[in-house]
């Protein structure tokens, strides 16, 4: 039977027999924006929230207005903020989110995140302008890098005390300066989890350098080493159906930007108009090179094109 996989297993065969006709897997991109280039800049990512938070000059007028009115805005709530543009002249009252006035768009307050690094998701036909017009919105993947993956994520255990863990970084830094022998066989009182996740190119390096060290004997310990562990293993050998591994680009010279190591995490999407990567199309320091993009691309999408099915049905053993 013809094996759908075959041409990822010839891939996984150049990544592991240490071939020197290995693909690269990162190059320069091209003049036009492309799905697979690499941004280094920096990119708000806010998170979808069902409380409305709108930012207004202290009238009510849209927060676009605020530079012509006063220096300071105030936060509203939807009916907070009827109630102020009420006393508005009406030609000059502008509802919340109004779809004639303000193109349904407001200046909201809501909780986000910021990425350093991050990827085109869309498909090269859609925002690259060669065949047809862009398409305005383009859909991108931040970067994940084990360092925001410590810093952000939070654990399931549960603590000595009974309360519920904290993030990842706070729980494991404690353990490891706990830890008899990470400390005699590493820099740990020295140079701590919080002073290395700092930086996000050596970070990985280094816990690298201290997890194999640890060896708790608690099973609580042992439980959350065993899942860490379970789960970088399964971010660096691309084995997670959700996610893709980016290798770190050390800069071979001066004009070479340094990529950092992490992973794409395919249930973080974000949509960001094409107008504006293409005013920063220099900030692109790489691009992913085939067969990798080929491979980011089906990923992605077998990912978002499974479908929930039973198991199959079986017929009566013949033994």
């Amino acid at each position: 039977m013809a094996n759908s996989y075959g041409w990822r297993s010839i891939l996984k065969n150049i990544q592991t027999r240490n071939n020197p006709d290995q693909p690269e897997f990162y190059g320069e991109p091209e003049k036009y924006l492309a799905q697979g280039d690499i941004f280094s800049l920096d990119l708000v990512l806010p998170f979808a929230d069902s409380k409305k938070r709108i930012f207004r000059a202290p009238s009510g007028r849209p927060a676009d207005r605020i530079p012509y009115e006063s220096k300071k805005g105030l936060v509203f709530s939807e009916e907070e903020l009827l109630a102020v543009i009420s006393n508005l002249p009406q030609a000059e009252q502008v509802s919340p989110f109004d779809p004639i006035k303000a193109d349904g768009l407001e200046m909201v307050i809501a909780d986000a995140a910021l990425s350093k690094f991050f990827i085109i998701a869309s498909q090269t036909c859609d925002i690259s302008g060669v065949d047809h017009s862009q398409r305005p919105v383009c859909v991108i993947a931040p970067i994940m890098t084990l360092a925001n993956f410590f810093l952000s994520e939070a654990i399931e255990a549960k603590k000595e005390d009974g309360e519920a863990g904290g993030r990842i970084l706070d729980y494991l830094n404690q353990k490891l300066r706990d830890d008899p022998n990470v400390c005699k066989n590493t820099d740990i009182q020295s140079r701590d989890l919080y002073e290395a996740v700092l930086d996000d190119f050596r970070f990985p390096d280094y816990i690298r350098s201290v997890l194999p060290v640890w060896k708790p004997k608690k099973n609580d310990e042992q439980n959350f080493r065993g899942k860490l562990m379970g789960f970088l293993k399964e971010i660096v050998k691309n084995g997670k159906h959700s996610t893709y591994y980016l290798p770190k680009r050390n800069g071979k010279s001066a004009s070479t930007e340094r990529i950092p190591e992490g992973y794409i995490d395919y249930t973080r999407l974000y949509s960001v108009p094409t107008a504006q990567l293409e005013e920063r199309i220099d900030a692109r320091p790489a691009t992913i090179l085939s067969p990798y993009k080929e491979e980011f691309a089906q990923r992605m999408s077998m990912y978002y094109s499974r479908i929930a099915t039973p198991s199959p049905i079986e017929g009566e053993s013949f033994s």
